[in-house]
């Protein structure tokens, strides 16, 4: 029986991650139905229980506890040295050797998508020592790797980008998700001779049909607002994060404010139910502040299940977010999408749909632009959704292709 382990950004409750190991799952099942497929998590718990598979931890606990900062603010720099030296690098190694011996037998490690090649939000021995480490004990063991439509995010370390180059390096295979991942490596130097580019594997996800048609239903038109807990401190700086958060939920508010005021209902959408709910409460206390009567026209539904996710999509006749995957939703459902953009990943993708005029940066709103373009793509949504279905079946078939060249045709039931 092959073995199948998928690596992926899982167990962080983010339905764009969370969507990806599903797709993903759902490819090799239907290729290998009698494989052993397994997935590499950073909560195996909550992992098997979301996807149905067995899971390994991408961490052991006490990996987990010496990566994070325990010396105190009275510690010298020498104990820190000494720390790393007697403790830190004899359990990495332990916990190496564990994630190599966890290998054994398995045919490939699939290193599943989503914006995977980054260290925002973590140091070089965060999320960079996680891939390379999982990365080599698969090559020591013999274990295929196959990085397949990854994403680029910020690489400000060079330790970090070191780290990832080396990962690459041991690849039998590497997709990237859109050109700017590819050419943002080319740029930093990387060797990517042989490597691809095919679209984001969510682009295969099975959606019901009806989530995809369009209703008629009776109601006013309604807007999917997705909001983002989003700070990088490296490009502007700790000392301004409170201005820009207070700036962002200002130009926010006067958004909504002025899209009621045209006769649209909005909802409130969080991906990532970790980060996304704070800005969502901050946000309808801004707005109620400045008119309470609003509140009434403002939808708000957490959900941590991708599909009631997508349900809440389908009910919106435009989305205006900053999430990438909730973006590419909303092209798989043929829904006009605008894009509160934080990094060119989400230009990308609009443009890879011929929506790139549709791109807003999220630090420099203009709120008189961004109504007109909700009112444009609107008053266009017909001609969109045609645009959209055909370019969505392109990608889909561009992936199944991508599938079936790593694991076989699909299984015919």
């Amino acid at each position: 029986m092959r073995k199948i382990a998928i690596f992926g950004l899982a167990g962080i409750h983010n339905l764009g991650n969370e969507c990806t190991v599903e797709v993903v799952a759902e490819q090799l099942r239907s290729r290998l139905p009698e494989a052993d497929i397994f997935c590499i998590s950073y909560d195996p718990e909550e992992t098997s229980s979301r996807h149905g598979l067995r899971t390994l931890p991408i961490r052991d606990s006490l990996s987990d506890w010496l990566r994070s900062d325990r010396s105190g603010p009275g510690s010298s720099r020498a104990f820190g040295i000494l720390r790393k030296v007697f403790l830190r690098a004899p359990l990495e190694l332990a916990s190496w050797v564990r994630a190599a011996n966890s290998l054994r037998g398995t045919d490939t490690i699939l290193m599943a998508g989503t914006g995977m090649l980054t260290d925002f939000g973590s140091r070089a021995f965060g999320l960079p020592w996680d891939v390379l480490k999982w990365v080599s004990a698969a090559r020591l063991v013999g274990c295929r790797v196959v990085f397949v439509s990854v994403g680029v995010g910020p690489l400000y370390g060079r330790l970090s980008r070191s780290i990832f180059r080396r990962a690459l390096a041991m690849a039998y295979y590497v997709s990237y998700r859109d050109e700017f991942s590819k050419e943002k490596l080319e740029s930093l130097g990387f060797n990517t001779e042989g490597h691809v580019v095919v679209p984001d594997s969510v682009f295969c996800w099975a959606l019901d049909q009806t989530q995809i048609s369009s209703g008629a239903e009776q109601r006013r038109p309604r807007v999917g607002l997705g909001v983002i807990n989003y700070f990088d401190e490296v490009k502007s700086g700790e000392e301004n994060r409170e201005a820009i958060a207070a700036q962002r939920l200002r130009m926010m508010s006067e958004f909504v404010s002025r899209l009621i005021d045209k006769g649209f209902d909005v909802r409130i959408l969080c991906q990532d139910l970790i980060h996304d709910p704070a800005i969502k409460n901050a946000l309808k206390e801004e707005i109620e502040r400045g008119n309470e009567q609003l509140q009434d026209r403002i939808l708000d539904h957490e959900t941590d299940d991708a599909r009631e996710f997508i349900s809440l999509l389908q009910e919106c006749d435009v989305l205006v977010t900053s999430r990438f995957h909730t973006l590419l939703f909303g092209i798989m459902l043929a829904k006009p999408v605008i894009s509160l953009s934080y990094e060119p990943k989400n230009d990308a993708l609009l443009a890879s749909v011929g929506l790139q005029d549709y791109c807003h940066d999220l630090d420099d709103l203009e709120v008189d632009d961004l109504v007109r373009h909700v009112l444009e793509s609107h008053d266009r949504s017909q001609e969109i959704r045609k645009q959209l279905t055909t370019l969505s079946l392109e990608f889909k078939s561009r992936l199944e292709k991508q599938y079936d060249e790593l694991f076989g045709a699909a299984s015919v039931t």
